[in-house]
């Protein structure tokens, strides 16, 4: 009964040291396998920064200059319609603001009116 008993506790204490084996994927071998992976990625984003410069290189900007300045022409060709409208509208005794306001969205059409609601030089005096 001894010796079953001490054959049982050894049995027990020292099975998992007999039963582990050494795991062939230890971290040197885990780093050396993903070694081939790793230069796989960079590769692809190797191939990926290569086509992307030459998209880039070969990307047209001069229609987007010219669209820029196209809207920076009509951006001052408004701003400065409404400082025009608002001059005039301080000029004949009307809110300054508001046709400023009018000739920043409405231009073609707030000069148009300027021009109608405009008086004669002749009946036109100042202050009155």
């Amino acid at each position: 009964m001894r010796t079953s008993l001490l054959s049982l506790v050894i049995l027990l204490t020292g099975a998992p040291f007999l039963l582990a084996q050494e795991d062939p994927t230890t971290p040197e071998t885990k780093s050396l396998q993903t070694i081939p992976e790793l230069d796989a990625a960079v590769n692809r984003l190797d191939r990926f920064n290569r086509d992307a410069a030459k998209k880039l290189a070969e990307y047209d900007t001069s229609r987007q200059i010219a669209f820029y300045g196209a809207c920076g022409a009509l951006g001052a060709f408004l701003f400065l319609t409404g400082v025009f409208c608002s001059v005039w509208a301080q000029d004949h005794g009307r809110n300054g603001l508001l046709w400023f306001i009018l000739g920043l969205g409405l231009s073609i059409f707030t000069l148009l009116v300027v021009l109608v609601l405009n008086p004669s030089k002749k009946n036109y005096s100042p202050g009155s």
